[in-house]
């Protein structure tokens, strides 16, 4: 595993285990060399030119994995253009194709979103996050690339929000990549929900604590501990663009209202 020089916790961050780790596919925690990552950067969106590179990524990636979604998002929706949420955008440096997004939902908007889940208290009463609309694509390795950078900006926002929680619908089986990353079932039953914003497609409602996953990935000795905490990445550059990212897009305006069919994880 490669070392990185020492962290700065006021700007790097997080995640906890809730429940012991479980399994994942041999070689998924693989890390890539620094010389890997340093081809890709991991940026808020604050123009309409990223906010159409961000959507044509989404809709290639739904149209390869989830073809009866891929129509939901080929439009951009309100809260790709709200204040609040935050979309990122990964590129690759050198030829500024971009390859991987997401959105970051905060406040009562998502709330909404998820009613028909009836969540619990403690997820409703606490400042959480609610991860969405994420997807990557291009070659196999180097999706893995952009999924830890992304996760990586993640969390670094997350710290910097002073979020609490991270919450998110993974896609059956795809909830196994969110195991493996310190999170755990909302719901004590751990059985899927077929919510009708979702078209009926089975999810696993999870989330994660944000404030004790450094010392429980260190506990735990997780393979990625090196890749959050302890190793400098350049090519996340989400603070850079995070104070103005609230004037993106206030030009523009979203077509059509948005539907929320396509919000679970990861599609790559």
């Amino acid at each position: 595993m490669k070392k990185g020089i020492e962290f700065d916790v006021s700007q790097d961050c997080y995640l906890g285990f809730a429940r012991p780790v479980r399994e994942a596919p041999e070689g998924l925690w693989e890390l890539p060399d620094q010389a890997a990552d340093s081809a890709y950067v991991v940026r808020i969106v604050r123009t309409p030119d990223q906010l159409q590179s961000a959507i044509n990524v989404r809709y290639q990636a739904y149209s390869e994995k989830l073809q009866a979604l891929a129509a939901s998002v080929r439009q951009p929706g309100p809260l790709d253009f709200a204040h609040g949420p935050v979309v990122l955008l990964a590129q690759n440096r050198l030829s500024g194709e971009a390859i991987g997004t997401l959105r970051l939902n905060t406040g009562p908007s998502f709330l909404s979103m998820l009613k028909d889940i009836r969540l619990p208290v403690n997820i409703v009463k606490e400042r959480t996050a609610f991860v969405s609309r994420m997807a990557v694509t291009g070659p196999v390795q180097e999706r893995q690339v952009v999924r830890n950078l992304m996760q990586k900006a993640v969390f670094q926002l997350c710290i910097a929000k002073q979020l609490n929680r991270i919450l998110l619908l993974a896609v059956e089986p795809r909830e196994r990549l969110f195991y493996r990353c310190g999170f755990s079932d909302v719901f004590e039953d751990g059985e899927s929900r077929h919510p009708e914003f979702l078209d009926g497609f089975p999810v696993k409602a999870l989330y994660a604590d944000t404030y004790s996953m450094e010392r429980l990935w260190r506990e735990e000795r997780h393979p990625l501990y090196d890749f959050l905490f302890r190793t400098f990445h350049p090519e996340i550059e989400v603070f850079s663009s995070l104070s103005s990212s609230g004037h993106r897009l206030n030009e523009a305006a979203p077509p059509k209202p948005e539907t929320h069919a396509a919000d679970p994880l990861w599609v790559s």
